[in-house]
Order: C-alpha cells, then sequence, then structure tokens
C-alpha cells in the first residue's frame, strides 16, 4: 500500500491513472439523466453492470408501450470501449424480445436520431458523453421521434433503474452471438441513410463545384469522415484534421471552442482556407471559424442558422431556445414574425416543446 504523502507525490505524475479510483467505501452509483442523458466515469460508476441497468429501463419501457416489435436503435461513439457497451446494452434489450438495431459503427449522434426516425424504432440509445473529458462515457436516450428522451420519459427510466442499482446481477441478458441467430439482433451501417438524408436538405453539388477550401475539425471524435464524403470532392477542397480514433482525443476535451481547436483555427490562413468548420465528440456540438480563424461563438452561430432559415429560406415556424441562448434570437424573432419560446437547459426540453408548438 502507498503512503499518503507519497501518493500525493505520485499523483501529478499518474492523474490520469489515479482519475478512475473511487474513493474508499464508495460503492454505490447514481444514475441520474440530466440534460442530455447519463454521463459517469469508465470503470468507477459508469461500468458494464451501470450500463446493462439503463437498458433494462429502456427495454421495460419499450416492452411496456407497445413497442417491442419496432425495436430499438443503438448507436456510439469513438471513445474507449463505446462498441463494446452498446453491444452489452443490445444483449439486454433483446433479452426482454425487443428488436434491436445495432450500430456496426461510431457516427454522429444526430446520425442515430435519423435511424431511430427512419426505422420507426420505438426509442434509441447512444453511448457517448458528447464533450466531456475522456475519462468519460455516457448513455444518451432518444424517443421515438428521434429528439432527446423528455423528463416524463426519463423519469420512468430513472423509476425503473433506482432498484436495479444495487441489484445489477436482476438485469436480463442474452448472449449477443444466440440474440443475433434468433433475429433480435440486426447490425446497420449509420452513414449511407443518414449521408443520403443530408444530401437532400442542401445543394452539396454547388457547395463541391464552389472551389471553397474547408478546414474541418473533428477532434478525433464521431464524425471523422464525414465532412469530405459530405462537400469534398470536385472543386472543393476539404482538409481533415484529426481524423482518426484517439480515445484520449490528444489531450484535450472534444467541445470546439478554444483552446481545444487552437491547431484548427491557426491552419485556416494557413491554408488560405474560406472557412473552418469543427465538431465535438459526437457530432452534436458544431463550431465556426471565418477565413482568417477568428472563432464564431455559438451564439452567433445559432442566430446565422435562424437568420438564415428566415431570410434566405423564408420559414416562419416557432423557435425554441434554452435560457443561456443569445438574445439575438429573440430581436431576430421581432424581425421576422417568429414566435420564439424559451425552455430550461438541456435537449430533454427542447424535443417536446418543438413536438407541442
Amino acid at each position: 500500500m502507498v503512503a499518503p504523502h507519497r501518493a500525493r507525490r505520485l499523483a501529478p505524475r499518474y492523474a490520469r491513472l489515479l482519475a478512475f479510483v473511487r474513493p474508499a467505501g464508495s460503492t454505490s452509483v447514481n444514475i441520474v439523466f440530466g440534460t442530455d442523458g447519463w454521463r459517469a466515469r469508465i470503470a468507477d460508476e459508469y461500468t458494464f453492470d451501470a450500463v446493462r441497468v439503463c437498458a433494462q429501463s429502456v427495454a421495460e419501457w419499450v416492452v411496456k408501450n407497445g413497442g417491442a416489435d419496432r425495436g430499438v436503435v443503438i448507436g456510439f461513439d469513438r471513445r474507449f470501449a463505446s462498441e463494446h457497451f452498446a453491444a452489452a446494452a443490445a444483449e439486454v434489450v433483446a433479452a426482454h424480445d425487443v428488436n434491436v438495431h445495432l450500430a456496426t459503427a461510431a457516427a454522429p449522434t444526430q446520425s442515430f436520431s435519423w435511424a431511430t426516425m427512419r426505422k420507426k424504432a420505438k426509442a434509441g440509445i447512444v453511448i457517448t458523453a458528447s464533450h466531456n473529458p475522456w475519462t468519460d462515457n455516457g448513455f444518451k436516450v432518444k424517443a421515438e421521434t428521434g429528439a432527446a428522451g423528455g423528463p416524463a420519459m426519463l423519469k420512468e427510466l430513472e423509476a425503473v433503474i433506482r432498484p436495479l442499482e444495487a441489484h445489477p446481477e436482476k438485469v436480463r441478458r442474452i448472449p449477443f452471438d444466440e440474440a443475433k441467430k434468433k433475429g433480435r439482433i440486426e447490425t446497420f451501417d449509420p452513414a449511407p441513410d443518414y449521408l443520403s438524408h443530408v444530401a437532400e436538405l442542401f445543394d452539396l453539388d454547388a457547395f463541391r463545384g464552389a472551389g471553397y477550401t474547408v478546414v474541418c475539425e473533428t477532434l478525433f471524435g464521431s464524425a471523422s469522415g464525414y465532412f469530405p464524403r459530405l462537400i469534398g470532392g470536385g472543386k472543393t477542397k476539404v482538409i481533415e484534421l484529426h481524423g482518426e480514433r484517439n480515445p484520449y482525443f490528444g489531450g484535450v476535451n472534444p467541445e470546439p471552442i478554444p483552446p481545444n481547436i487552437d491547431e484548427f483555427l491557426k491552419r485556416i490562413p494557413a491554408e488560405h482556407a474560406d472557412v473552418g468548420l469543427a465538431v465535438d465528440g459526437d457530432a452534436d456540438r458544431a463550431g465556426l471559424a471565418d477565413e482568417k480563424g477568428t472563432f464564431v461563438t455559438t451564439l452567433t452561430l445559432y442566430a446565422l442558422l435562424m437568420w438564415y432559415l428566415c431570410e434566405v429560406r423564408g420559414l416562419r415556424q416557432p423557435v425554441v431556445k434554452t435560457v443561456n441562448m443569445t438574445s439575438m434570437v429573440d430581436r431576430l424573432g421581432e424581425r421576422y414574425g417568429v414566435k420564439v419560446y424559451e425552455v430550461p437547459v438541456g435537449f430533454k426540453y427542447i424535443g417536446p416543446k418543438m413536438q407541442e408548438t
């Protein structure tokens, strides 16, 4: 056993290893769905048992709501062992005689939202901790609409989770190969259908033929390879940074803000690029930079997107924003006669409000 004074000296050197060590006497896991899923440290609270407990709550909810045949879409990001956690979740869901659509590769979270709708699944699960540090992983839940599971749904899931946290051995499982043989687990590549859908929303041929130079930062995450496939080719040149898998995310948090993207911001003027595009670890957060490498904040980007939808596309549907979003949205709403609704922070509040309006 290492003496306390020696442990303190070793801590800086082995900080990453020590970060995983749970305090002595701490054995409980407290699974609570936050603004967008549950996140925790891998090998501490985030274990295979904990993931299976979460998966059972989704499986029971799906059965209770008559969606066993429609099934559950399960996807994952590029974090450490995410594909294995996803397979563990699939074994649990399949054990409840619920059909599982399991991704064969990491992909952007929104591709799994699309797959949930496209496959008419009753729910979706995404193994990801989004922009959290590399030490974490997470469990996101999608409603049948593809939106984040709302408060009512999550409350029901947590009611199932509570008694199972202390007794994970009560979770039902079926071996993966057996579930596949029975036809309960089918696999799919999330990329082709999602990319086809995105191509229907934009004139990508015009972009490819425009001769732009675009620097893309994927931060070793799930969007790697997607930008070149979407906008590359023709006269447009796409330079992708950090497209390889690295569960340490190069030593930075996979969030597309400075200083995490300083290298990206410098590369834009160095490459004489027209624009820079960046996304976080699971590609549900975006960052933008101009031709000088000047970072455009998320607040400004949101306002720019709203301006584009109203001014260029001519849309006038209501807009939902969270309380921490820029007041520019309210001013744009007044300018274009668009109703703006404000909700608490979290995708779990945004989705239900969008459906309501």
